[in-house]
């Protein structure tokens, strides 16, 4: 189970322009909005990486599920 603000970052990178906008010019300041263990700021850093911005909420789920240790 991912963290509640994992899921809210990820909603918000996903769904709101603005913050899109800002994590793309600025990624360590918008995750740090969101109270998230070390592991998993990593994860979203590697994430986006790999997949883009240009993705949708299952696919970037599909990405990240697997990651048992969010618990």
């Amino acid at each position: 189970m991912k963290s509640s603000g994992l899921q809210t970052l990820v909603n918000h990178i996903i769904n709101d322009c603005v913050i899109k906008e800002e994590f793309l010019k600025n990624p360590d300041a918008v995750i740090a909005r969101y109270n998230l263990r070390e592991h998993e700021k990593d994860a979203i850093i590697k994430t986006f990486s790999k997949i883009g911005l240009a993705t949708d909420s299952v696919q970037l789920e599909a990405e990240i599920g697997p990651l048992s240790y969010w618990t």
